[in-house]
């Protein structure tokens, strides 16, 4: 099995979301071949992926270091927006010849894209099999309005934006129909993804949100390795109050990062006379004069320790950034510089929608007395909105058993559709493991997609008259796990919604795992009965319209009296309707 890499250039997140899905990969088949295709920052990351036995290919043109130079004119038309910019970071007719010429060279069994479209678009039109990674649903700029960019004080040809926009969308969308599986680490807001390319896909079953795609994160451990600081140099003490800043990596216009630099500095100079044990780990790469109590740092490959130990974070809404710190639970406020800064415009919109504090060129008074109420809260967080970007605690492995299976050779062969309702009646009479049954009337093997699992929701009045004989409503924290069952040729033929309470749950991982649960259940050797409450037909939605389908609801009491509640409704290509006499 052979891999080839190709994170996106701008700034230093897309190598970091690649290099923890390749660890990944190691554990999950330490056999597989990978080749990276390295465009920037490889004084850091040649280093790092040949240390987990990467093939790395070091492409020959020179790509400038994104941080430290202005991407956009405050005109934007087609020769400023598409030839000045998209056409040198993200569409680069010169990179997608390089990338078709090693495809051709290294064959493949899958090119992993890091939202490195260049790359993408040459396994596209080249037919070479690819998979996206991506925390962008379209586009930036089909995302953001005229109206948008106008009050960021942008002036508009609105024709050529237009035209631009309008291409754009259709070239994503391309590359988005030709990949075998598209991996997200950002939740789906109606009101911000409508009509994206990805909103499409995923109605097409092609896109698995896995959530933080980061190196792995103990988040039980809150030990931090005394060393850390020490190799930093570092003085940080208990009593200590500690800021961390990160000015972030790709900018717009540079003036911007600057603006922003100059305000933590002056944040600090005010706040460090009403704190006196007050420390900033301020994170840019621009050369700064600092008054004493800011330490600054280029970069900082491994800042998980730090921002476990920081009482506050203060950060550019870099989505990357945003997955590790969801893991991390650091309190955090996010700062875009200014509207100007449109790329990350649509993620600042979308972590305020989320619930988190998220600001836009904040003026200084503001900026301290948000940063003073946060120093006064308690370093523990127990926040929903942390829950919605962060489900699954592993993304990264998860991404990487659904990419090498993305890498087996297609079979076109679908399964077929049973002839009668036998299969049916199986299903829906079985009080055993559904996945074994599935997996030997359909002789396949079954893996599970889990989207959900959280514990903070609103039960509707059904859930809850449904719920109530088998839970502790008052007092007991239920969770949702809402999951699909696929076959290894990749039909989606059953989904599922699961509750359970937290503190009786038996074996139920807090993260993704592509294991089905009753086998999980079974692997545990746990005891385990199955109660049918009810079956019939319910709809099925899907992207070719509504369907009538066969549901079941069960539920099943392990060892213990613990209870879990299981709905699966059946996808009808697969399983048939049974006649409605026959329906319980």
């Amino acid at each position: 099995m052979h891999l080839l890499f190709a994170p996106n250039s701008t700034g230093s997140g897309h190598n970091m979301r690649t290099l923890a899905i390749i660890k990944q990969v190691r554990v999950v088949d330490p056999q597989a071949k990978i080749t990276v295709v390295l465009l920037s920052l490889k004084n850091i990351f040649y280093k790092l992926y040949k240390q987990e036995g990467c093939k790395v290919v070091i492409l020959s043109n020179e790509i400038s270091d994104h941080s430290k130079v202005s991407h956009l004119s405050k005109k934007m038309n087609w020769e400023s927006y598409i030839d000045g910019y998209i056409s040198s970071a993200f569409l680069n007719g010169g990179l997608i010849l390089k990338y078709t010429a090693l495809y051709i060279k290294y064959q493949p069994d899958l090119i992993v894209s890091d939202y490195n479209l260049s790359a993408s678009a040459a396994a596209h039109i080249a037919n070479f099999p690819h998979a996206l990674v991506t925390e962008r649903y379209d586009f930036t700029l089909f995302q953001i309005s005229n109206r948008e960019l106008n009050s960021a004080g942008f002036t508009l040809n609105k024709t050529e934006i237009s035209d631009a926009r309008a291409s754009l969308h259709r070239i994503f969308s391309g590359i988005i129909n030709s990949a075998r599986i598209i991996l997200t680490d950002k939740p789906y807001i109606a009101s911000l993804d409508k009509d994206t390319a990805l909103e499409s896909a995923s109605k097409e079953g092609k896109v698995r949100f896995v959530g933080p795609m980061t190196r792995e994160i103990n988040t039980a451990d809150e030990s931090i390795d005394p060393e850390y600081f020490t190799r930093l140099g570092l003085n940080i003490s208990i009593k200590d109050k500690l800021i961390v800043a990160s000015v972030g990596g790709t900018t717009m216009f540079i003036d911007n990062k600057q603006k922003l630099i100059d305000r933590y500095i002056s944040l600090y100079e005010q706040l460090s006379k009403e704190i006196d044990s007050l420390k900033m780990v301020l994170i840019s790469r621009e050369k700064i004069t600092c008054p004493a109590g800011i330490t600054v740092f280029d970069y900082i490959p491994d800042w998980l320790p730090l921002l476990k130990r920081a009482d506050l974070l203060l950060s550019a809404p870099g989505w990357i950034t945003v997955t590790e710190v969801a893991l991390v639970r650091v309190p955090v406020i996010y700062i875009l510089a200014d509207k100007s800064e449109y790329h990350e415009f649509e993620a600042s919109k979308r972590l305020k929608i989320i619930g988190f504090e998220s600001l836009v060129n904040p003026p200084l008074p503001l900026l301290v007395q948000r940063v003073r109420q946060k120093l006064r809260q308690k370093r523990k967080i127990k926040f929903q909105p942390y829950d919605a970007l962060a489900p699954f605690s592993n993304g990264a492995n998860a991404a990487a058993q659904y990419l090498l299976r993305s890498a087996l050779p297609v079979n076109n062969n679908s399964l077929p559709a049973p002839a009668d309702a036998k299969v049916t009646r199986m299903l829906l009479s079985n009080t055993g493991s559904t996945t074994v049954l599935l997996e030997s009337l359909f002789d396949t093997k079954i893996s599970v997609e889990v989207l959900v699992q959280h514990k903070q929701f609103q039960l509707s009045k059904i859930e809850q008259q449904t719920l109530q004989p088998f839970f502790d409503l008052q007092h007991g924290e239920l969770t949702r796990r809402e999951s699909r069952l696929f076959s290894q040729q990749g039909d989606l033929l059953c989904q599922a919604t699961v509750f359970y309470q937290s503190e009786t749950a038996v074996n139920i991982p807090t993260q993704q795992d592509i294991t089905p649960l009753g086998k999980m259940l079974m692997s545990n050797s746990i005891r385990q009965h199955r109660h049918i409450i009810s079956t019939g037909t319910t709809v099925w939605l899907s992207a070719q319209g509504q369907r009538a389908c066969a549901f079941k609801e069960y539920i099943i009491n392990c060892e213990g009296e613990k209870n879990i509640y299981v709905r699966e409704e059946f996808n009808p290509e697969f399983i048939a309707l049974l006649p409605q006499a026959a329906v319980a």
